[in-house]
């Protein structure tokens, strides 16, 4: 049941606020609440004794009757405190396929961004899937940002459903196909890590500035001059 709540979570619309402010828990506590009293004209009744006529036994315990009016205001003023909350402190929420990705966007976003990579050291993102804890990590963040030209290969079915109805972007292809060496492992391929050349990464720092621009105009500013920084320290190292 709480993961059948952590789904609720994960695909209710982006534009539902509450969507990207709820915790699990919160869910699952006002889940227990709506369901485990059924109003019925005046009378309260506890699920046990509604399912009393199948034959099991019901626990008979009473319950504090709480009218519906009460509940619902329970559950609108946790909701709208907690938007509030988020509203006065809201960060963007990043979340990356490898760690390159994920130290440049926090490097762009700086404190106006949360992000987590999915991939730790020593994982071979060719062969990788994404698991359950990804795929709720992937639908609840407001920018998802994968690498690309068949790097996370077997992946990529997933992130273009995902596109579908998220911010994703495959930050690697913003690189110049002409820029790209071809990849000896496979004919026809381009070579994916350009992680490795300070100036093709430049690219992948102007995708990401422009994402979290997009999703953040207000903090255009801010992005601007960090990737600025970055973009010079990258200029650095290539010459």
């Amino acid at each position: 049941a709480r993961s059948s709540a952590l789904d609720i979570a994960a695909t209710l619309p982006r534009h539902f606020l509450f969507a990207r402010v709820l915790s699990c828990d919160l869910l699952w506590s006002i889940f227990n609440a709506t369901h485990s009293q059924l109003r019925l004209g005046e009378q309260t009744v506890t699920e046990p004794q509604a399912a009393a006529g199948t034959g099991e036994e019901a626990d008979m315990t009473p319950i504090i009757p709480a009218p519906r009016a009460v509940l619902a205001s329970v559950v609108m003023n946790t909701v709208l405190g907690a938007s509030a909350a988020a509203a006065d402190d809201a960060q963007l929420t990043v979340v990356t396929t490898t760690g390159m990705i994920a130290d440049t966007a926090a490097r762009i976003g700086g404190d106006l961004v949360d992000v987590r990579g999915l991939m730790g050291a020593g994982i071979d993102p060719h062969a990788y899937r994404q698991t359950r804890s990804d795929i709720a990590a992937f639908t609840q963040a407001d920018v998802v940002l994968w690498h690309g030209l068949n790097l996370e290969a077997q992946m990529r079915p997933f992130m273009e459903q995902l596109a579908e109805r998220s911010v994703v972007v495959a930050v690697g292809e913003d690189v110049p196909e002409d820029s790209i060496i071809a990849d000896p492992e496979n004919d026809g391929q381009p070579d994916p890590h350009v992680w490795m050349d300070p100036e093709l990464w430049g690219h992948v720092v102007d995708a990401i500035e422009c994402v979290l621009i997009a999703e953040d105009p207000e903090n255009a500013s801010v992005y601007e001059a960090n990737a600025e920084a970055f973009r010079a320290e990258l200029s650095e190292l290539a010459a």
